[in-house]
C-alpha cells in the first residue's frame, strides 16, 4: 500500500525499506531480495513507455532511482526497470537527470532511446561521434578496458557511443538542423559533459565530475595529491606481518617478501580506476582489483580523495611554516588556500 501511494522519492525510499525488511524477516538471502514487486515493475515501466510528456517521464524515473539517495538501491531499481523492457541507456538518464541544470539534456536523452523512427547514422556521422568520444572520455574507458580485459560494452564504451549516436542523430534529422560535426559534440554534452577525464600515469584512469576540477592548475594538482596519500596509507596498512594473511598463503619467509614486493610494487604503480561512483586501486599487470585479506576491495569516494588533499595542504603549510614562522592558511575546499 504504501508503495502504491508514494508520490516523492522519501515516501518511496520508505517503501521500498519496508519491502527489504519484510524479505529479510521471511528470511529471503539478500542476493535474491528485490526493492520492488516484479508486477508493480512492469506495470511502472508499461506506464512510461506510454507517458507522452518527456519532463514527466524524467521525473518518474528519477525519483524512483537516483532520487532515494542509496546508490546501491537506485542500482537495482534500474537493473528491474532495463529487465522490465526499458532501455539500458535508462542508467545514463538517471544520472544525468539528478543535477537539475541539466534537465534539458536528460530530457534529449529520453527523446532519442525512445524514438520509434530515428534516421540510421550516417558515416560521417559515426566517425565525428567517436572523434568527440575518443577526445573526452574514450581514452580512459579503452585503457581501462584493456589493463582488466573488460569487454562487456558499458566498460569498453560500446554502449556510450551507441547512446552518442542515437542522440546526434535525433539532433540532426537527418541534416535538416545541422551537421555531424555540430551534432556529434551536442550529443556528448549532452550526456558526457558534466564529466571529465583524468589520466595521471601510474596513479589513475578516472572519469570525475567536471566541477571537480574547473582548471588544470587548481584543484588537479590537490586531486593528484589526494589519491597518492590514500594510496600510500592503504598499502601501509597492508604492510608487515598481516601480508602473508593478506596474499592468503601460508606465513613464510619467501611468501612475506613476495607480499612485500608486491605492495612496493603497487606503491608506484596500482591505478586508481572508476567502480560505479567510488574509486578503487587495481594492479596494473593483472587486472585486478586490490583488496584485503577478507577479499574486499579498496573503495575511496570523491569525499575521501578531498579529505586526503585537505590533510596533504595542512601537512604542506604545517612544514612551510616551521621553517618561516608564518601565520597559517586556512585551507580551501581542495586544501588550496
Amino acid at each position: 500500500r504504501a508503495l502504491l501511494e508514494a508520490q516523492t522519492a522519501p515516501q518511496m525510499r520508505v517503501a521500498i525499506r519496508l519491502l527489504l525488511d519484510t524479505q529479510e524477516s521471511l528470511g529471503i538471502p539478500q542476493e535474491w531480495q528485490l526493492p520492488l514487486p516484479r508486477q508493480f515493475v512492469a506495470d511502472w515501466a508499461e506506464n512510461w513507455l506510454r507517458e507522452p510528456d518527456t519532463g514527466a517521464r524524467l521525473d518518474a524515473l528519477t525519483m524512483i532511482t537516483v532520487a532515494l539517495g542509496d546508490v546501491a538501491t537506485a542500482e537495482a531499481v534500474l537493473n528491474q526497470l532495463v529487465a522490465a523492457g526499458l532501455p539500458p541507456e535508462i542508467v545514463y538518464v538517471a544520472e544525468i537527470g539528478l543535477d537539475p541544470s541539466r534537465r534539458r539534456s536528460a530530457m534529449r536523452v529520453i527523446q532519442a532511446i525512445t524514438a520509434q523512427n530515428l534516421p540510421e547514422a550516417s558515416e560521417e556521422l559515426v566517425t565525428a561521434v567517436t572523434d568527440e568520444w575518443n577526445e573526452g572520455i574514450g581514452e580512459v574507458r579503452l585503457r581501462v578496458a584493456d589493463m582488466t580485459l573488460r569487454t562487456d560494452q558499458q566498460d569498453d564504451g560500446s554502449r556510450e557511443r551507441s547512446l552518442l549516436i542515437k542522440v546526434a542523430s535525433l539532433e540532426m534529422d537527418g541534416g535538416r538542423r545541422t551537421s555531424a560535426r555540430n551534432a556529434a559534440a551536442l550529443a556528448y554534452d549532452q550526456v558526457f559533459g558534466h564529466q571529465e577525464p583524468f589520466i595521471v600515469e601510474d596513479l589513475a584512469l578516472l572519469i570525475v565530475p567536471s566541477d571537480l576540477m574547473p582548471t588544470p592548475t587548481t584543484t588537479e594538482w590537490s586531486f593528484r595529491e589526494g589519491l597518492e596519500r590514500l594510496r600510500d596509507e592503504w598499502l601501509e596498512s597492508l604492510s608487515g606481518a598481516s601480508l602473508a594473511e593478506f596474499a592468503q598463503v601460508e606465513d613464510s619467509a619467501s611468501n612475506r617478501g613476495f607480499a612485500d614486493y608486491a605492495v612496493r610494487r603497487w606503491a608506484e604503480t596500482a591505478i586508481w580506476i572508476n567502480q560505479g561512483s567510488d574509486f578503487i586501486l587495481v594492479d596494473p599487470i593483472s587486472g585486478t582489483a586490490i583488496a584485503d585479506r577478507d577479499g574486499r576491495p579498496f573503495h575511496v569516494t570523491v569525499e575521501d580523495v578531498q579529505e586526503a588533499s585537505r590533510t596533504v595542504a595542512a601537512d604542506r603549510q604545517a612544514r612551510v611554516q616551521s621553517v618561516i614562522g608564518a601565520d597559517p592558511i586556512i585551507p580551501g575546499p581542495w586544501g588550496l588556500p
